[in-house]
């Protein structure tokens, strides 16, 4: 039989699955081995509109996008990189759909897809440990900044509280020198600190989504910022005040457990 569009409409959208991938092999040895070299670029367009077209059955698409994977090129318009790229980046796709238009994207244009890898925000095509038809809440680089934000604003009530009681245990450390009791008020410092260390390297690598511990993954840099400007001092008497910002990074994780993603600042 020719291959022609009709052909090739008839291979994507048959019921039954040996034939359907009997004909797609075909399709594909024909546009590999084209028998003059840019004649079967318009299949390739083709193929890659029902690949990019939400209106089509989600079986159909697949195939579109398999089918642009085997091929492993681009047609001259560019078409089929193009709608890869839409549905790699389109959040509304389903992710497994995602997954195989960016596998087939490695294959076509694989520096385009080195790119995205280095994208915070695109980590869930390249997240495979998740479940495909179940994946957890994306969490993009902004809203991970806002979360951090806000949980700081819910306990900023807590650091003076803790200043009043580290400048209460300073005084009462003081006063309490030469006293029988002060090599225990010492000893009681050193738990108390070493606990709040080990306490604080617990509590940062629990998930905030399941609650397990020790469930932080490695961390994958997002990006930084820097906090605004505060004056420290001034050059000399009559000088230029001095100010310092600080360069804060963030890293986005995952849990080890459930795959939810948040942020850490460092």
């Amino acid at each position: 039989m020719m291959i022609d569009d009709t052909y090739i409409e008839t291979a994507l959208t048959a019921g039954d699955q040996a034939e359907s991938s009997k004909q797609i092999e075909k399709i594909i040895e024909f546009i590999k081995t084209p028998p003059k070299p840019g004649r079967t670029d318009h299949f390739i367009e083709n193929i890659a509109c029902i690949a990019g077209l939400k209106e089509r059955k989600l079986e159909v698409r697949f195939r579109a996008v398999d089918m642009l994977h085997k091929i492993g090129r681009d047609d001259a318009m560019g078409k089929a990189w193009s709608y890869l790229h839409i549905i790699s980046n389109d959040t509304s796709e389903p992710l497994r759909l995602r997954w195989a238009a960016v596998d087939a994207l490695r294959v076509i244009k694989p520096e385009d897809v080195e790119n995205m890898e280095k994208l915070p925000d695109m980590d869930d095509l390249f997240y495979r440990a998740v479940d495909p038809d179940n994946p957890p809440p994306r969490l993009s680089y902004h809203d991970g900044l806002a979360k951090i934000a806000e949980k700081q604003s819910r306990t900023m009530f807590i650091y003076p509280l803790i200043a009043l009681f580290i400048f209460g245990g300073i005084m009462g450390t003081y006063f309490s020198y030469g006293k029988w009791f002060f090599q225990l008020i010492i000893a009681g410092w050193i738990v108390l600190v070493t606990g709040f260390i080990a306490l604080s390297l617990v509590f940062a690598r629990r998930c905030p989504n399941c609650k397990r511990f020790f469930a932080r993954q490695s961390l994958k840099y997002a990006g930084s910022y820097n906090t605004p400007a505060r004056p420290i001092g001034s050059l000399g008497p009559g000088g230029s005040p001095v100010q310092v910002s600080q360069r804060v990074d963030a890293y986005k994780v995952r849990c080890r457990y459930c795959h939810h993603p948040w942020f850490v600042l460092r």
